[in-house]
């Protein structure tokens, strides 16, 4: 009875980046600010192509998974993100654009990264390449707060799980949003992993 209770308990592993970039080309150094920014053009997330991107602010993570056991199935997988104090948009702003999680193939690091490298990499362009987004039920933009995405609601992840776990073991994610900064600077703007703190830094937690 026992053996059967240990071969069934849950395990969970919670992950901070290996890398994370802002990837925007007027950013100052995107590989080593403290924080994550993403905001869209118009009304849209992303950019009709891989090279249409100036205009636009994403931010990039990557994971390593090593230490998840090959062929491993999750059963709940959660990206935390704290978004910094001053928030510039409200709880309207957001449930109607939403900071989303979208697939993103191909290799970057922070020790060689240029805002060129952007355009080498397979960026999830399309609505099925959405893979979760915040559903905030509150935004208090006097202070921090966390911003929890469920990456198993809208079941699309296997494909990229499935290629993160046989290829490597690391997992890359593309942040996007449709918010404006030029309408009111609206933007999420977030604790990278440089963060002092490490409540506040990305994190990536994966049960199984």
């Amino acid at each position: 009875m026992l053996a059967l209770l240990l071969t069934t308990m849950a395990t969970s592993v919670t992950l901070v980046p290996t890398d994370d970039i802002w990837a925007y080309p007027h950013a100052s150094d995107g590989a080593k600010d403290a924080n994550l920014r993403v905001w869209g053009v118009d009304g849209r997330a992303v950019g009709a192509n891989a090279s249409d991107t100036e205009s636009y602010s994403y931010s990039l993570l990557r994971f390593d998974l090593s230490k998840i056991p090959a062929g491993t199935k999750p059963t709940s997988v959660t990206l935390k993100l704290t978004q910094v104090p001053g928030a510039t948009y409200n709880l309207d702003v957001t449930k109607a654009n939403p900071l989303q999680v979208r697939t993103l193939g191909g290799t970057f690091s922070e020790k060689t990264w240029s805002y060129d490298a952007l355009s080498k990499l397979e960026l999830g362009l399309k609505d099925e390449d959405v893979v979760g987004q915040s559903e905030l039920k509150e935004v208090n933009a006097d202070k921090e707060f966390a911003i929890e995405i469920d990456l198993l609601k809208k079941k699309r992840f296997d494909r990229p799980w499935a290629a993160a776990i046989q290829s490597g073991n690391t997992l890359s994610l593309l942040l996007t949003a449709s918010v404006d900064v030029a309408q009111g600077r609206q933007s999420y703007k977030l604790f990278a992993k440089e963060a002092e703190r490490e409540s506040v830094r990305p994190s990536l937690t994966i049960t199984y």
